[in-house]
């Protein structure tokens, strides 16, 4: 069975009335920023062996693109489920509160970013010496 999709707006609601939101994206990414009270079941570790507890389940990632894609895979039995359409990043464009962890790691493009740059440093400094 197809999961909905819903806003954020919409997520909200259901949220203050109980709703359990569950955030599929990875460790590192959940400690990174979250939404307050939203429980971390990695899509890599989600089935029907931890699937959530709780009768309305909202599931999100971080555009929406992950959950979307894998909606097959997000256990849905025995409760009312739904997609966080945009996930965290709708939730933020619709001015709702994310909780920002302590330790912010360095993203993938970050630390690609920063090789590149110090590699064209070093080519530059090893060139102005030869």
């Amino acid at each position: 069975m197809a999961i909905a999709n819903i806003t954020a707006k919409e997520a909200k609601k259901l949220r203050d009335k109980g709703a359990l939101i569950v955030d599929i994206r990875e460790v590192g990414e959940f400690a990174r920023e979250h939404i307050d009270g939203a429980q971390n079941i990695p899509l890599s570790k989600i089935g029907k062996a931890n699937a959530p507890v709780g009768e309305i389940v909202i599931y999100h990632c971080k555009s929406g693109m992950r959950t979307q894609t894998n909606s097959a895979r997000l256990p849905s039995d025995g409760c009312e489920a739904y997609i966080l359409k945009g996930g965290i990043e709708a939730w933020k464009r619709a001015g709702l509160p994310v909780e920002a962890g302590e330790a912010q790691p360095l993203g993938f493009v970050q630390k690609v970013l920063i090789g590149a740059i110090l590699f064209v440093l070093a080519s530059l400094i090893v060139s102005f010496f030869s």
